[in-house]
């Protein structure tokens, strides 16, 4: 078997519980954009299939389709971290 990056992704949604879940892989590679143009971080595609699920999950429906785009990502996933317990310094830019 050859690792790759296919597998190495899909491994890390069955370890984090995130396998199965419907992700557009278009979706998934623009909030990685977005997060990487703004933030500066890069988000595994793993990484942001739980964000998407919690968001999801959190208000009843996909944030993708509810007219937010950039913004919305930016906005919640500093919510998402807030959410797993990262505190976040009032001065810094999110």
């Amino acid at each position: 078997m050859k690792i790759n990056q296919d597998l190495v992704t899909k491994t890390f949604q069955c370890r984090n519980g995130t396998s199965g879940l419907y992700h557009d892989p278009g979706d998934v590679k623009f909030i990685q954009e977005v997060l990487q143009r703004n933030l500066g971080v890069f988000v595994s595609e793993s990484e942001v299939i739980d964000f998407w699920h919690w968001r999801s999950n959190e208000w009843d429906g996909s944030f993708l389709s509810i007219m937010g785009g950039e913004k919305e990502i930016l906005e919640f996933f500093s919510e998402f971290l807030q959410h797993v317990g990262v505190e976040i310094d009032e001065e810094d830019d999110v």
